[in-house]
C-alpha cells in the first residue's frame, strides 16, 4: 500500500547548492526527516515526486511524494507538520513540510 505525502516544498536554487534544472514528476530523490536525522544521520528513504504544484526553483510550492513499498519510514515521522529534506546524492535540493498523508 503506497504512502503519498502532500507537502509544501522550497526547491533550493543552484547558487545555494540545489538543482540547476527545474524538478519534474518522476524525480526520485532521497528523503531525510530532520528530526530523525539528528538521531540517525545515515537513515534515508527513496521517494518519487508524483505531482508538482510548482517547479520554480527558489519558490515555495506544493508537491505529492510517494514512498516505494519496500522503503517506508517509521510512522511517527510520516505525519503532518514533520520537516524533511530531499537530496540528490549528497546535495540538498529541497526542504519541505508534510501537510497531509494519504495511505493506499
Amino acid at each position: 500500500m503506497p504512502i503519498i505525502l502532500e507537502c509544501t516544498l522550497l526547491w533550493i536554487p543552484a547558487s545555494c547548492g540545489g538543482r540547476s534544472r527545474p524538478p519534474v514528476a518522476g524525480l526520485r530523490p532521497i528523503i531525510f526527516f530532520q528530526r530523525e536525522r539528528s538521531i540517525h544521520p545515515r537513515i534515508s528513504w527513496s521517494i518519487e515526486v508524483v505531482d508538482l504544484g510548482t517547479s520554480d526553483i527558489g519558490t515555495v510550492g506544493s508537491a505529492k511524494l510517494r514512498f516505494f513499498k519496500h522503503s517506508v519510514p517509521d510512522p511517527k515521522f510520516v505525519k503532518p507538520g514533520e520537516h524533511f529534506e530531499l537530496l540528490d546524492g549528497f546535495r540538498a535540493i529541497a526542504v519541505g513540510t508534510i501537510e497531509s498523508v494519504i495511505e493506499g
